[in-house]
């Protein structure tokens, strides 16, 4: 298991209160590998180019799911 930080923590939290208050956009661009993964194509979807935006997409596995841009280099994938 891995240890949560403080920050990541905090970072998890607004996200999620984020993804309350902010409509999520349906993602584009979106593939599954042959391997199970599944591919997000960043570019593609604008929301993601600034700090704090959100798309929603489904993955088999895993059912509805959130990407949300949490800083300048970094994503973070949310489910319920």
């Amino acid at each position: 298991m891995v240890a949560l930080s403080r920050r990541g923590f905090i970072c998890g939290s607004a996200a999620v209160a984020a993804l309350a208050a902010i409509p999520a956009v349906a993602a584009t661009g979106v593939k599954t590998l042959a391997n199970g993964k599944t591919e997000v194509n960043l570019a593609a979807n604008k929301s993601l180019a600034n700090v704090g935006g959100v798309v929603e997409l489904s993955i088999k596995k895993y059912g509805k799911v959130a990407v949300v841009r949490t800083s300048k280099s970094a994503q973070r994938i949310f489910s319920n």
